[in-house]
């Protein structure tokens, strides 16, 4: 174990390490499930080695004492060998030294690739180290082979409503959590119409799945141009369903909590998906892009909202991926937010929000703005290729923390290290590394150098500085030691299985 310790610290100080006690806990407990196998694997040895010895001691024997050494070296043989499974039992009944060989080397596999992970975290000089375009997280694109039944605008006012509608259209279901009512299959062009579907005051549990909801095209009224319009509704889910070419929203929830927005596509409206005043929704997979206004919209105290893996990009005019206006505590993760007119994601008078490992690339703009917004965290996002800041802080946004991104030629910065800053800070009071772990944000033009000092990255505006640049891109865990860590538990939950 001693030795284990010794190596563990050894390891430390070659990857020069800035959260050694990560380390130390990890490879202690590998090495101390590898010393135990080993100990067992060379007692077992040394068992077959004294089985050895017991044979030729026996042969021997038999040798000196003619025939009488025969019966000798049968009851001493029976001795001893009835000594060697007693210390066999000891081992485990059905010890195997090939598997603990085996976990052996799941482990040592799995300390690598965990040091392989984390030592891409040092401090050296960045120099466009993605060395080719960054490749985009993946988000998968809804499928939208929808062939629709013609049918009339659906208007839907209460539960009462629903379930007469149900009857008299045979929509299955009763409105219970278990059996849904299941609106499938429409296509609905309005020809200029306000609404597709309508449902409002509502709490039963229904589904529109597989639904062309096209044309709604008229603004004179509520509500005013839109595929699928939710009012104070609860527990709707609507997936793959085609909310495009509509001349407002694709998707619009005021005042609805507690649905789930999955696989549609809302693309070519004003907005893809607007909510407004509508908490605790879950907003996945949606293709929201080429709208002229933005892809999904927050405001008006939308708040506790999960936003993940949409793609929300190629918008025009006023172009935002996501914008989060006045609402607070939403979760925006693994979404793809890019090619926009105006900006990647914009955060204004929200707070407590969370935007973790998105894509912001290419936008006309900022890839991230966050205005007159508190204690937001922005953290392990690709931002790069943006024409102005890849994030950009301004009236009295504080609280804010951004660290563990990778900014990537943004305003100007371009191949190698130039002098143009990739974020803008203005407020100060925002935190741009992580104190505990002293690990900051990659900066493709870092020059590598004053690292732990407010000269090493400098933000624009004057009033903030990442004192911890990662020389190297923030990577994701990779697969590979996820499956050889969980391989190695396994088989050594096998092993104490077979004791």
């Amino acid at each position: 174990m001693r030795n284990c310790l010794v190596m563990t610290l050894v390891v430390i100080q070659t990857h020069k390490m800035h959260n050694p006690h990560q380390y130390l806990y990890t490879v202690t407990a590998l090495c101390t499930a590898g010393e135990l196998m080993y100990s067992k694997l060379t007692k077992g040895i040394d068992t077959e080695r004294l089985h050895g010895n017991a044979r030729m001691q026996g042969m021997a024997n038999g040798a000196r004492n003619g025939r009488s050494g025969k019966a000798l070296r049968t009851h001493e043989g029976e001795k001893k060998h009835g000594k060697i499974l007693a210390e066999r039992r000891g081992l485990g009944r059905g010890w195997n030294p090939i598997l603990a060989i085996a976990v052996l080397c799941f482990l040592v596999l799995g300390v690598f690739a965990v040091l392989t992970y984390q030592s891409q975290q040092r401090n050296t000089m960045a120099t466009d180290a993605f060395g080719v375009e960054p490749v985009a997280r993946s988000v998968q694109k809804p499928v939208m082979e929808i062939k629709g039944t013609a049918h009339a605008p659906i208007l839907i006012t209460s539960n009462a409503d629903f379930a007469s509608q149900a009857s008299a259209n045979g929509w299955t279901g009763n409105g219970s959590q278990g059996n849904p009512y299941i609106i499938d299959g429409y296509e609905i062009n309005v020809n200029g119409g306000t609404y597709c579907i309508w449902i409002e005051n509502t709490n039963v549990w229904f589904v529109i799945r597989n639904c062309i909801l096209w044309n709604a095209t008229s603004g004179t009224s509520e509500p005013w141009g839109t595929g699928i319009y939710l009012k104070n509704v609860t527990y709707g889910t609507l997936i793959n369903n085609n909310c495009s070419y509509n001349s407002h929203y694709g998707i619009y929830l005021y005042s609805s909590s507690n649905n789930n927005i999955t696989n549609n596509n809302c693309s070519y409206n004003s907005r893809g998906i607007s909510m407004y005043s509508s908490s605790n929704n879950n907003i996945t997979n949606n293709n929201c892009s080429y709208n002229s206004d933005g892809s999904i919209y927050l405001g008006d105290s939308s708040n506790y909202n999960i936003i993940m893996s949409n793609n929300c990009s190629y918008n025009s005019y006023y172009g935002v991926g996501i914008y989060i206006g006045y609402s607070n505590y939403n979760t925006i993760m693994n979404s793809n937010c890019s090619y926009n007119s105006f900006f990647g994601m914009e955060l204004y008078s929200s707070d407590n929000n969370n935007i973790t490992n998105n894509n912001c690339f290419y936008n006309s703009y900022f890839g991230i703005s966050v205005g007159l917004s508190l204690d937001n965290t922005i953290t392990n996002n690709n931002i790069y290729q943006n024409e102005k800041y890849g994030v950009y802080i301004y009236s009295g946004s504080t609280g804010n923390t951004i660290h563990h991104n990778n900014f990537w030629q943004n305003n100007g910065a371009w191949k190698g290290v130039s002098g143009s800053c990739q974020a803008y800070d203005d407020a100060g009071y925002n935190y741009w590394y992580d104190n505990t772990a002293h690990e900051g944000n990659y900066w493709s033009n870092w020059d590598g150098n004053d690292w732990g000092t407010a000269s090493a990255y400098p933000i624009d505006g004057g009033k903030a500085s990442d004192w911890y640049p990662l020389g190297s891109p923030t990577p994701e865990l990779s697969p590979l030691a996820v499956i050889v860590c969980a391989l190695g538990l396994l088989c050594v939950a096998m092993l104490r299985k077979r004791k």
